[in-house]
């Protein structure tokens, strides 16, 4: 079950971050380079991922705080993208194409 949470929270995750924002920097005209935030939220991404492995092999009063950690980490990631990149979804491209 372990694997299935490390590929879940990590590779699945870190997956849709990264193709969220490689689709809002190709199709806005914007800059070509992610935000710092951007690399805030790879980073808690990861720990999330960390932390909800070992969120139930820690001992039994911990376990239920590490994995609610995990998700308000996971969580707190994707609001991460949605203040750095919500500007984009709401005003025209910065070249004025279609796209």
């Amino acid at each position: 079950m372990s694997a299935f949470h490390a590929f879940m929270v990590g590779g699945f995750g870190e997956l849709t971050l990264g193709i969220m924002v490689w689709v809002v920097l190709t199709y806005s005209g914007g800059p070509s380079r992610p935000s710092s935030l951007i690399a805030v939220a790879m980073v808690m991404l990861n720990i999330a991922a960390v932390v909800r492995i070992v969120g139930p092999l820690s001992s039994f009063h911990y376990a239920q705080a590490l994995i609610t950690a995990a998700g308000a980490l996971w969580i707190i990631s994707f609001v991460l993208f949605l203040l750095s990149y919500a500007h984009f979804f709401v005003r025209v491209r910065l070249d004025k194409r279609q796209a």
